[in-house]
């Protein structure tokens, strides 16, 4: 770990993920190692949720329709 407490690493990516990466940084503006900072949060959350036996669940944007994403 260096001063900052951050480790670099190196992962290996199929230059489809490697694109999915790049898009989305464009899109919201953020860089590369962000988005991967963001989708290990995200990861984390996820986890930890289902872990307790709580559900995910996506509703449409009026509400309307409710559906279970089930990751694993």
């Amino acid at each position: 770990m260096n001063d900052t407490g951050q480790v670099k690493v190196t992962i290996n990516l199929s230059g489809e993920a490697l694109q999915a990466v790049r898009d989305l940084a464009a899109k919201r503006g953020r860089t590369m190692t962000e988005i991967f900072r963001e989708a290990i949060s995200t990861e984390k959350f996820l986890d930890d949720a289902m872990t307790r036996g709580e559900r995910i669940l996506l509703a449409d944007n009026r509400g309307r329709k409710t559906r279970e994403i089930v990751f694993r």
